[in-house]
């Protein structure tokens, strides 16, 4: 489920902020900030463990942020009726792309940018850009590490 998430998230619009830590992902767009997981063999796990990490990533955002948006706890989930917990938002992962991407503006241009220069200083709790299983979602570097004129 790992990599089909890692791909949705890929496919996001630019300006979404992607990052990994472990099997979490966190997400930040125009349209809200996200801590997500998949369900794994316990959905009421993840989400207690996706709860706890979206609400100390909000502390260390707030460390360094004048605001900090609210971090929604997303767990993907296999979409049937009973799959509700209370620490979390359960999403089935067809929905997930349309759940991170619709809404009104909350999160503006300076608050995105802020932390992808946190994310490029490792300031962020182990929190790295992009996605292991897909390439990264975030360019922090310009040119690219590796790429012709670096």
């Amino acid at each position: 489920m790992e990599e089909d998430l890692d791909r949705i998230l890929a496919s996001l619009p630019a300006d979404h902020l992607v990052a990994h830590l472990g099997v979490a992902r966190l997400c930040i767009g125009h349209t809200g900030a996200f801590v997500i997981a998949p369900s794994g063999d316990s959905l009421g796990e993840a989400a207690a463990t996706v709860h706890s990490l979206a609400e100390h990533t909000r502390q260390v955002l707030s460390d360094h942020l004048p605001w900090t948006p609210f971090l929604d706890a997303l767990v993907i989930c296999g979409g049937d009726d009973g799959d509700h917990v209370p620490a979390a938002t359960t999403v089935p992962l067809d929905l997930l792309a349309s759940t991170l991407c619709e809404g009104p503006t909350l999160v503006d241009e300076r608050v995105l940018t802020a932390v992808r220069h946190l994310l490029r200083q490792g300031r962020l709790d182990g929190w790295q850009a992009g996605t292991p299983s897909v390439d990264g979602r975030i360019d922090l570097c310009n040119p690219p590490i590796g790429q012709p004129g670096t």
